[in-house]
């Protein structure tokens, strides 16, 4: 395609850089703009209040499934089913059964409860916790993204690269003049600068695409206010795990050796 001659391909450095400078503020304004607009995509229905009183959804809202795992084990320890092995010379840090598991367990400890039964006597190493029980993680996802709290990593990976497009078509503009310089021979320097000012300024807006919705960090950051406050409602379940569930865990290379 040839360029004519009114095309901004064909401006001097100095008026190109300043017409991107001015258009570089602009896609940056409307790509944050686009980026609350997904983030607020993923609110639950106006008027409608969240109703989660899961330890275990709890605890993934709050941080994610190592945090749904940790409070899963620490359960499951507490309650008998598991006895955690500590390091020694010669082996990792494991889990083993201790006890049967009770009949109303969790279907999430369940599922760690099994991974450390098919591992018989040697146990299941905390090295492996993850893989084991991670992949069982979605059906939490999903009962979270239904209620409007989070994205499913799905989800999330789909809209967050749509919210710096602007900034992306500018990345192309800049690119097509890089390479019109170039091809004449002409100092690019400054345009270099700035290409790649927007192209890390682009990954930000895009990286910083919440896991959480709104209405999910309200839930998250206030599960310890009033009951006139609360921004989710709580059952006798949250006042025995579920405040645990909220904050940060202990590492379960902690727990009490059995």
């Amino acid at each position: 395609m040839q360029v004519t001659a009114t095309s901004i391909f064909d401006w001097d450095g100095p008026s190109f850089l300043a017409f991107y400078a001015v258009a570089f503020c602009l896609t940056t304004a409307w790509s944050m703009a686009r980026r609350k607009k997904v983030v607020a995509s993923f609110n639950p229905a106006p008027g409608t209040t969240p109703q989660l009183d899961d330890p275990i959804e709890i605890a993934d809202l709050s941080g994610g499934p190592s945090r749904a795992a940790q409070v899963a084990v620490l359960n499951l320890v507490e309650k008998g089913a598991l006895s955690w092995q500590p390091a020694s010379t010669f082996r990792k840090a494991h889990l083993k059964q201790a006890g049967p598991i009770a009949s109303n367990a969790h279907w999430f400890e369940r599922t760690i409860y099994s991974a450390v039964l098919a591992m018989g006597e040697t146990g299941l190493p905390l090295t492996k916790l993850g893989p084991s029980v991670l992949n069982g993680i979605f059906p939490l996802e999903s009962r979270l993204a239904k209620l409007g709290l989070r994205p499913t990593k799905d989800e999330r990976s789909r809209r967050m690269s749509s919210a710096p497009l602007p900034l992306w078509g500018l990345l192309v503009v800049g690119g097509l003049k890089l390479f019109i310089g170039l091809s004449r021979e002409m100092p690019v320097g400054f345009l270099v600068l700035a290409i790649i000012t927007t192209l890390i300024t682009t990954i930000i807006i895009q990286k910083s695409v919440g896991k959480l919705s709104p209405a999910g960090k309200n839930c998250s950051h206030n599960f310890g206010k009033s009951e006139t406050d609360r921004p989710c409602h709580r059952s006798p379940t949250w006042l025995s795990l579920g405040s645990r569930a909220a904050r940060p865990m202990p590492d379960l290379r902690k727990l009490t050796p059995a």
